[in-house]
């Protein structure tokens, strides 16, 4: 297994803010020899050099760096190929929350850029890149859009080559609510677009006590869907098509604490591919202390036998 690992921090980073678009769309503001476009960024674009230089620091075809032909990510992608970006937006705005709030947790479009214009090097067609994710049920895929900058990459790309690139809403479940909770509107989308994946006996979740299944809760979602998914010797969960589809799946996380599991990394691709969260088993209703009660007695007899 390949572990390679690289971290770049950009300079003055205590201070530092994402770019906004001026005249390119998150474009990098130098022309790199590399660079697929003409258009250069007339602001500073540290997130695209930092990207870049991350490519480098990996040893991605090092060799050929600052030259025309340099295709740090042709080691794994070939021409023609298809490449599905799983991004991380969660949601949208809430009222209460700052940009920064929403910066610390979706990703911004700035990186999304820097990524897809190194893969359309890599696959030499931009019919052959997409991105996007399934964010909550309630989130506003169009404020998502505006606010993470994804809709000026989309329009980068529409412009440059006729393409949309994306962000896809990989939902097949989208409701609106109020805010004290009531559901205002329901949609179900193509089924068609969802395949179901049976992890039967293999799913780690067969390791919790019996009945455990009965309690399995995801946020804003009916638990008793969720009971159809999980129960005794199944476990399915819905992936949308188009990222089943793809020869390579790209995650591009955003570096973040978590609630749940304490850091989250590239898992929230995975959760970001689920077209009908309802399958998630996030947590079980109850206490922490009781969840981990039985789990330590189920533990301790399966010690003894």
């Amino acid at each position: 297994m390949d572990m390679r690992v690289a971290i770049r921090q950009i300079p003055d980073s205590r201070d530092w803010k994402y770019p906004e678009a001026g005249r390119g769309a998150f474009s990098p503001d130098e022309k790199y020899p590399e660079y697929p476009f003409n258009d250069i960024s007339d602001t500073p674009n540290p997130v695209y050099r930092a990207v870049r230089e991350t490519f480098y620091d990996l040893g991605l075809d090092r060799g050929r760096f600052g030259t025309p032909g340099w295709n740090p990510l042709g080691e794994w992608i070939k021409p023609g190929e298809k490449v599905f970006c799983l991004v991380n937006f969660v949601t949208h705005r809430l009222p209460w929350e700052t940009l920064f709030d929403l910066q610390s947790r979706t990703t911004h479009a700035s990186v999304i850029r820097a990524v897809l214009d190194y893969l359309l090097i890599a696959t030499k067609d931009p019919q052959k890149i997409a991105y996007g994710n399934a964010p909550i049920q309630s989130g506003d895929y169009e404020k998502i859009g505006v606010e993470t900058g994804a809709n000026r990459v989309r329009n980068h790309y529409l412009k440059q080559t006729g393409v949309d690139v994306g962000p896809y809403d990989l939902r097949l479940y989208v409701a609106k609510w109020t805010a004290y909770g009531a559901i205002l509107s329901q949609e179900l989308r193509n089924p068609e677009a969802g395949v179901e994946l049976l992890i039967g006996g293999n799913s780690l979740l067969e390791g919790l006590p019996g009945g455990s299944e009965a309690l399995f809760r995801v946020g804003d979602y009916d638990h008793r869907i969720t009971a159809k998914y999980h129960n005794l010797k199944k476990h399915v969960y819905v992936i949308h098509r188009k990222v089943l589809d793809a020869d390579h799946i790209v995650s591009i996380p955003v570096l973040k604490t978590h609630e749940k599991v304490g850091i989250t990394c590239a898992l929230k691709g995975c959760v970001g591919a689920i077209a009908r969260k309802e399958c998630l088993a996030h947590h079980r209703k109850g206490g922490r202390k009781r969840g981990a009660t039985s789990m330590t007695a189920r533990l301790s007899s399966e010690k003894v036998e």
